[in-house]
Order: C-alpha cells, then structure tokens, then sequence
C-alpha cells in the first residue's frame, strides 16, 4: 500500500515538472489560453501509464520463454501457488529484472499473492535464474514494493 501511494505522489511531482516546463516554454502570445490543470493531469495520466506500459512492450518482445525459469523461482522460495502473471520491467541484451506474482492459498484460508522480483540471464534460447527477491507476501512475512507497483 506504502509503494502504491509513493508512486502516485512521485508521479504527480514529475506531471507538476513537466507542466512547469510545457508552460514557461510556451509562446507568450498562445498562454492566454493555456488551461494547465488540463495540461497537468495529462503529464499525469502518462507518468503513471508509461511504466506499465513499457513492462507491457518488453513482455510481449522478450518474455515469452521466460515462465519455467519463474516457476522455478517461485519453487525455490518455498511459495505455494501458481503463476499468476510476470512482467519484464527492463532489458539489457541478455540479462532481464523481472517481476513475476503468484496466487495461492493463505494460511488462515484467504489468499496470498506472493509478488518475487527476478534478475535472468538469456543462456541459448533459455532464462537461467540469476537471483530474485521475494518483495512481499503473507506466509514469508515480507512486505514491500517494486517499481512500478504489482500486487
């Protein structure tokens, strides 16, 4: 919750940055009507969408082979539950971060949806697990937040 709230304030001071300098690099002739709360929440909707948007891009370019290496992640860290759906956030020519969440059942009987952060190594035509971080779940008592936020 702390890192979806950091991430909504974090993206509105960069929409207030790009709106300062859209408006003071406008011509003085067309500021008359300028409406910059239009302006701002427009900078905004794209700091909080272009993230995810580029997690979208690379997953459909890089990740197609990448779930059996997450699987084994996942078993690695001693998570129940299935894959429910992973995200390549960055790509360097051979090596991916990745945030992968599962879906499983919690102790007390709701769910848990553990969320690992990845790093991969390309070896071949196959993703060879490099380290990964489990960022939160319930049954390891771990809490906290990637960028962007997945839960």
């Amino acid at each position: 919750m702390i890192g979806i709230i950091i991430y909504l304030i974090s993206c509105f001071v960069v929409a207030i940055a790009l709106t300062f300098l859209y408006v003071m690099l406008r011509p003085v002739s067309t500021r008359d009507e300028l409406k910059s709360w239009r302006v701002l929440s427009v900078f905004y909707l794209v700091c909080l969408g272009a993230p995810y948007g580029f997690a979208e891009v690379m997953t459909k370019l890089v990740g197609a082979n990448m779930e059996h290496a997450i699987n084994a992640a996942l078993d690695d860290a001693g998570l129940s539950g299935d894959l429910e759906y992973y995200r390549v956030v960055m790509y360097n020519g051979h090596k991916a971060r990745v945030v992968a969440v599962a879906h499983g059942k919690a102790d007390w009987g709701g769910t848990d949806k553990p969320v690992l952060a990845l790093s991969l190594n390309k070896e071949g035509e196959k993703w060879k697990i490099d380290s990964y971080r489990v960022v939160s779940s319930d049954h390891l008592n771990q809490d906290g937040f990637t960028f962007p936020p997945y839960y």
